[in-house]
C-alpha cells in the first residue's frame, strides 16, 4: 500500500461545484482489489470477466464492507466496520435494516473502503491532470475506446504521481459515501451525507467513455448493486 501525504485540494470540477477539503495522512493500496486476492479471502470469486490479476468485479458494496473486515482479521487488525459491535458481518442480508446502523472507525487500523475525499485527493495526486496520471487516458486508463470490452490485469497503465494504478479506467470503484451534493466551503476529512440511496463509485471503468474516467467524474450505483464495470480499491487510516 502507498502512503499518501495528506494536505489540502481543491475537489470536484466546474461541472459540479468546487470545494476546499483538508485530507490527513493514510494508506491507500496502489491497485484495485483483484480476483485472486477476493478469493482468497472469501473462497469464491465472483467476477463476470475471469483473471486471477484482473480486478474483481461483480460485488456490491456490502460485498466491500464485508471483504475489508475480513481482511482485517486475516491480518489480525481490528476492523474498521461494525453494526451495534458486531465486526461479522456476512450473515447480514444486502437488504437487511441492520445495515442502517453500520459505522466506520475511520481511526482504526483495518481496512476500509476509502472516502470519496481521500480517492479524488490520491486520484489528483498533486496535478492538474484530466485523468490520473495524465492528460492522455491512453496511457492511464482502460476504457470504452482501448479495452477491447473487458477489464484488465491491473497496474499495466502508467501509474499517476503517487504510484496508483488504475484510478481512471478498468473498474470504476466504490467508496464509503451516500451520493449527495459535494459539501460547500472548507471541509476536513469529510466522509459524506449521513443517509442516501446510493453509494458514490469514481474512476470510471473498461465501457465508459474518457469523460466519465476524469478525476471529478462522479456516479452512484444504489449499495446492493452489482456490475461487471464495479469493483474496489482498499485503504487504510495511519494509526
Amino acid at each position: 500500500m502507498i502512503h499518501i501525504k495528506g494536505g489540502q485540494f481543491n475537489m470536484g470540477s466546474q461541472k459540479t461545484s468546487i470545494c476546499k477539503v483538508g485530507i490527513f495522512d493514510f494508506f491507500m493500496a496502489e491497485v484495485p482489489v483483484t480476483q485472486a486476492l477476493y478469493k482468497k479471502i472469501m473462497n469464491y470469486n465472483p467476477s463476470k470477466i475471469k483473471g486471477d490479476d484482473h480486478p474483481v468485479e461483480s460485488v456490491s458494496w456490502y460485498d466491500a464492507i464485508i471483504f475489508c473486515n475480513a481482511l482485517s482479521d486475516a491480518y489480525k487488525l481490528t476492523p474498521c466496520y461494525s453494526v451495534k459491535g458486531n465486526t461479522k458481518l456476512a450473515t447480514i442480508e444486502d437488504k437487511s435494516p441492520l445495515w442502517n446502523d453500520l459505522v466506520c472507525n475511520f481511526k482504526g487500523p483495518g481496512f476500509r473502503l476509502p472516502t470519496e475525499a481521500e480517492w479524488e485527493y490520491a486520484a489528483q495526486a498533486g496535478n492538474a491532470f484530466l485523468y490520473s496520471g495524465s492528460d492522455n487516458i491512453d496511457e492511464v486508463a482502460w476504457y470504452g475506446e482501448n479495452s477491447e470490452i473487458s477489464t484488465h490485469d491491473v497496474g499495466k497503465k502508467k501509474p499517476n504521481a503517487l504510484g496508483l494504478f488504475d484510478m481512471s479506467g478498468n473498474v470504476e470503484e466504490w467508496c464509503w459515501d451516500w451520493f449527495g451534493p459535494l459539501p460547500g466551503g472548507n471541509n476536513l476529512a469529510p466522509t459524506g451525507p449521513a443517509k442516501g440511496s446510493s453509494k458514490v463509485k469514481r474512476g470510471g471503468c473498461w465501457l465508459d467513455d474518457a469523460v466519465l474516467c476524469t478525476t471529478a467524474a462522479r456516479s452512484s450505483t444504489p449499495p446492493t448493486g452489482k456490475a461487471g464495470t464495479l469493483g474496489f480499491r482498499i485503504c487504510r487510516s495511519t494509526v
